[in-house]
């Protein structure tokens, strides 16, 4: 899918005040790790994360999503109540019901008007926000949206850590749950406009999506665990890259590598 009439006018975000480093965590399983035979500094050696952040115990999505749907407003100079349409992307959840969306829609104080929802897919959920906000600007369906998310998984952490210090805890237990020592916490906005009341100009150019739903067991997760095939995540991942890219290139207009500024891969 293409745009020719979106822009990303700002962006916002919170950051967590509470600074959690992998040797903190560690020292949560270090029996585990012994009767492994593995030395301390695993989970950065293999994922690379040094630190996390967490918000402070009983903070729920809805807060932070807004005060990042706030700096982004703010920074885009767009008032409250020229926001059209609010898409929630969390993944964390105040609620099964309401929707996100209409709470932070509610701390907002977004007009009637406004309509709001939510959107969850995992980890791609705020570019589908982004997919579905620029779909609705190019239709002349609205004309500003504010896309925003907050992930806030110090519960699910705290649950792990628990469940790998326990006594039973084997190298299963080590591989199953490792994927969710790397995460940590945030919030994020993006206000995106049409293009004639954009002062910045910064284009929303294109997307394109492609799946692999047979694979949808790979990472299996409720609030207070996660459970990740690493192994097939890479390997199953970096195949639909491969399938997806000639399809993307020629759906946004890429000539030869030499037409892109940047290439960001997630999973």
């Amino acid at each position: 899918m293409r745009w020719q009439n979106v822009c990303i006018e700002s962006m916002g975000y919170v950051l967590p005040p509470n600074v959690v480093t992998s040797d903190e965590l560690e020292a949560g399983f270090q029996p585990l790790l012994t009767r492994l035979g593995m030395p301390p500094g695993q989970i950065e050696k293999l994922a690379g994360v040094r630190e996390r952040r967490y918000f402070d115990e009983g903070v729920l999505p809805s807060e932070v999503a807004a005060l990042a749907g706030e700096d982004a407003l703010q920074k885009a100079g767009i008032g409250i109540d020229q926001v059209d349409c609010l898409i929630n992307t969390s993944v964390s959840r105040d609620y099964l019901e309401p929707a996100t969306a209409a709470m932070v829609a509610g701390r907002l104080g977004l007009p009637r008007q406004a309509f709001c929802f939510d959107i969850t897919n995992a980890c791609v959920g705020f570019l589908n926000g982004l997919m579905v906000a620029a779909n609705q600007i190019e239709l002349g369906q609205i004309d500003t949206a504010l896309i925003v998310n907050a992930e806030c998984v110090r519960d699910g952490v705290m649950a792990t850590l628990q469940r790998m210090s326990a006594p039973d805890a084997t190298s299963d237990t080590f591989r199953d749950n490792f994927a969710t020592l790397t995460l940590g916490s945030a919030a994020v906005a993006a206000v995106v406009t049409k293009a004639s009341l954009s002062k910045t100009k910064h284009r929303l150019k294109g997307a394109f999506a492609r799946t692999a739903t047979e694979h949808n067991d790979l990472c299996l997760a409720n609030k207070l665990e996660m459970h990740s095939n690493a192994h097939g995540l890479l390997v199953h991942g970096v195949g639909l890259a491969v399938e997806t890219w000639p399809l993307a290139a020629e759906e946004i207009g890429w000539k030869s590598p030499a037409d892109i500024d940047q290439f960001i891969c997630h999973q």
